[in-house]
């Protein structure tokens, strides 16, 4: 009796097919895997937004702070030996409030960690607070160009809290730096590197995800939140539109109040053509 086998052309064909259907399958999966973590991302959110609010009503309106050293001591009066800087920021601050990882032992995993993050718990924060809110650009005598002043932000000193970012996906620094500094954009589509400060585009390179300052969670585009001159570039070159664009993002998300929305959207207008909307 003759045994059955594959022929040699039958193999090749299921072969085939099978690659096929892995490279029609394995996008779909991972796609999926990044939904997951975005989903992941929010709830985080969520969790830190809700600790906010908490917090604000243990602190007579107050927020936390990115560094209370640098809001309580001016320059002449820092002590020269202040305490370890992780012990200091904003997530420190919060963490009574949040039962999941110690971000004041630099333990930055749990709810601390961003599902999109580029790089382990031990290299330090993925999830940052907006500069603006403690940065208070008003304060300069060119207040956007990166002067200003530490400040300990107030419920009273945010006008629109649904429209003002608190916290964003972003990197070791602690920080999500005025997004017209293009640092985001430069970390992400020219140096090719992990995020030293913001990480608009995180969960697959489309987005990011956002707690606002009513303690609502929401994922947003990078290029809505951070507008650049285009991931095609092969070096960062800025126009006055880019850099008219940023200036508008950062008034209509990450500015705390009219007055800074007001700086800045004069800088876009007079110094680069470009008229903001709402």
């Amino acid at each position: 009796m003759r045994k059955k086998a594959f022929t040699l052309i039958e193999l090749l064909v299921v072969i085939a097919i099978i690659a096929i259907l892995a490279a029609i399958l394995f996008p779909v999966f991972a796609k999926a895997k990044e939904a997951a973590k975005k989903t992941q991302g929010l709830a985080q959110m969520k969790q830190i937004g809700t600790a906010v609010q908490i917090y604000m009503s243990d602190y007579d309106d107050g927020l936390p702070t990115w560094d209370w050293f640098f809001s309580i001591y001016p320059v002449a009066n820092r002590p020269a030996s202040p305490p370890p800087s992780y012990t200091r920021m904003w997530d420190a601050l919060l963490s009574p409030y949040v039962k999941n990882g110690k971000p004041e032992t630099q333990q930055f995993n749990g709810i601390w960690q961003s599902p999109g993050a580029e790089y382990a718990p031990s290299v330090g924060r993925s999830i940052v607070i907006n500069q603006q809110l403690i940065w208070d650009i008003t304060r300069a005598s060119t207040p956007t160009n990166g002067g200003g002043e530490y400040v300990w932000p107030t419920g009273s000193f945010i006008d629109e809290h649904a429209r003002t970012v608190f916290v964003a996906d972003g990197g070791p620094d602690g920080r999500y730096e005025p997004v017209y500094f293009f640092n985001g954009y430069n970390d992400k589509w020219i140096l090719k590197i992990n995020p030293t400060r913001s990480a608009p585009w995180r969960y697959g390179g489309e987005g990011s995800n956002y707690v606002f300052c009513d303690s609502h969670a929401k994922h947003e585009r990078g290029d809505k939140m951070y507008p650049n001159p285009g991931r095609n570039f092969t070096t960062l070159t800025l126009n006055n539109a880019d850099r008219g664009k940023a200036r508008c993002a950062a008034a209509n998300f990450f500015a705390a109040n009219e007055s800074q929305r007001e700086l800045l959207r004069t800088a876009a207008s007079t110094l680069y053509g470009i008229t903001c909307s709402n």
